[in-house]
């Protein structure tokens, strides 16, 4: 059950996080600064019936870095609490 909630609370935390970068403005510009990660789409298997392709871009900008910190001591004195 502590696993499920520590997904939970960093899940919470990216969108959040996302949601805060997304609406920052002004002084605030640089939490919604955005590093971009990503491997473009390569083909493994190209037959005649199917086609695998993979390819994955992962964007995270600093006011998630910064929720997903607050998650993870949110649940180190929350944690305990709640799962004794």
């Amino acid at each position: 059950m502590k696993k499920f909630y520590f997904v939970i609370l960093i899940l919470a935390a990216i969108t959040l996080g996302g949601f805060i970068g997304s609406a920052a403005d002004g002084s605030l510009w640089w939490l919604g600064y955005v590093a971009r990660f990503s491997f473009e789409p390569g083909t493994f298997i190209d037959i005649q019936v199917i086609s695998l392709t993979f390819g994955i871009t992962v964007n995270i900008s600093i006011s998630q870095i910064i929720m997903i910190f607050v998650a993870i001591f949110a649940y180190y004195k929350t944690a305990p609490k709640l799962f004794p």
